[in-house]
């Protein structure tokens, strides 16, 4: 908590021992981003971004413990900022602090006659930020007051205005002989935002801007098969000095575990509980990508890769893995009542949920009064089952087609034949176990 033009004094320590390279401060953004404030590194010392200089210095500028002066902080200097402490071989380890401004202007008491010569209108106001609370009383015990009302403005600077209006019931000559005691005091309340990112389902690629220079492409989203290997890659479109790589996973609750390092002067490392899953495809300072092996479940999210450089500080692209599966539809056929109806439902279990169709060639054949249940198991899989009656007279033997689709993976198709008329029973014979389609093209 800091007055609009005080200095402000943030820190931040690392508990444990780490070989720690550089260090580097941020701001966040209200949309997210982050921008470079200023990085001091072990070999090349401190140094300020441009944009920043003057109002942004350093007081303790350690490896271990290193914090930061803001000087007279204005309203655009209000948000949160993160400490990069960039290590080898784990990777960068971030700390947050947030800087929140009030003021306060001194209170506004304001008496007014009104129609009765036993009541007098006071009104209290009082400006700051956050709003104020303003209170009202009066120390005579004979006095009182009633009607209360209390307006909120929010003015163009930021600032919230509060006014209290009562009503005491006295002669004003005893009101202004009584005194009123008018109060602000303000009440600091702190809201929390979080932002859900919406992954798109095409993959698409994505430039991050870091400050006003470095660009960073990669894959926003990446789809894959469950149990396949997958490859995200970061490119660093821009010519800077490089000095580390790391790899991060974000956690559900926000938190970045750090997957692998690269780093110029000791190589690469994957860390402790990715062995195994997580290697290096490209290894380099500009183009890094890694491969993560046999990917499940619990790897599906968002990773970052995040170029530590100098002077610049440390420059993040995000890609987001998205998995999916399709097992293969099931098409069941049951006798109706009637010899020209035939019930059949077609399901299929994927994820996300799938889209399952149902169709016959037949001219002469047509399928009514359908239906669709969605089914969400256990292990975060979705069974869709479409039923429908199969009517129409036919003399000979009807095809009927299964089919079931996920986002942009092939059709699956499972056929079975229907016998004619007059068979007291299903031939169940599958005409096609298993087919897929890619773009209406048979294979």
């Amino acid at each position: 908590m800091a007055a609009v033009g005080e200095d402000v004094h943030l820190s931040c320590q690392l508990m444990q021992s780490r070989d720690v390279l550089q260090v580097t401060w941020q701001k966040l953004s209200p949309d997210g981003k982050k921008k470079n404030l200023a990085a001091y590194n072990k070999h090349l010392g401190e140094t300020v971004n441009a944009g920043f200089q003057g109002k942004v210095e350093f007081k303790d500028a350690g490896l271990q413990n290193c914090s930061i002066v803001i000087r007279k902080v204005m309203e655009q200097d209000e948000g949160c900022y993160l400490c990069l402490f960039n290590t080898f071989p784990d990777g960068s380890l971030t700390g947050r602090t947030c800087l929140q401004l009030y003021e306060l202007h001194e209170p506004i008491l304001q008496i007014t006659e009104s129609n009765s010569t036993e009541e007098t209108v006071v009104s209290c106001s009082a400006t700051g930020r956050p709003a104020p609370t303003v209170t009202l009383n009066v120390p005579q015990q004979d006095l009182y007051f009633s009607h209360n009302s209390t307006v909120n403005v929010t003015n163009t600077n930021g600032f919230d205005d509060e006014s209290g209006s009562d009503k005491i019931s006295t002669l004003i000559v005893t009101l202004i002989t009584a005194g009123f005691v008018c109060v602000a005091v303000v009440i600091i309340v702190v809201t929390v935002v979080i932002r859900k990112h919406k992954n798109s389902l095409n993959p698409i690629f994505l430039f991050l801007h870091a400050g006003l220079t470095a660009v960073i492409q990669t894959q926003q989203t990446v789809m894959a098969a469950v149990g396949e290997d997958v490859h995200l890659s970061c490119q660093l479109m821009q010519s800077k000095n490089v000095f580390q790589v790391t790899w991060q996973k974000l956690s559900p609750d926000g938190k970045k575990n750090n997957c692998a390092t690269c780093n110029k002067n000791f190589g690469q490392t994957v860390n402790p509980g990715f062995k195994g899953k997580v290697e290096f495809k490209d290894a380099g300072l500009q183009n890094c990508s890694i491969v993560i092996r046999k990917v499940m479940e619990q790897d599906e999210g968002c990773y970052l890769c995040v170029f530590n450089t100098f002077p610049d500080g440390s420059l993040t692209g995000r890609t987001c893995l998205q998995l999916y599966e399709l097992h293969e539809p099931i098409l069941q056929i049951t006798e109706s009542n009637s010899t020209e109806e035939t019930v059949v439902s077609c399901s299929a279990t994927g994820r996300p949920a799938p889209t399952v169709t149902l169709n016959v060639p037949q001219q002469d054949l047509y399928f009514s009064h359908n239906s669709t249940v969605s089914v969400t198991n256990t292990n975060g899989t979705v069974t869709v089952t479409t039923t429908a009656v199969l009517s129409g007279s036919h003399g000979n033997d009807a095809q009927v087609r299964c089919a079931a689709r996920l986002l942009s993976v092939p059709e699956i198709q499972v056929f079975k034949t229907i016998p004619a008329n007059g068979e007291k029973h299903f031939q169940n014979h599958r005409f096609i176990d298993r087919l897929l389609f890619y773009d209406s093209d048979w294979v």
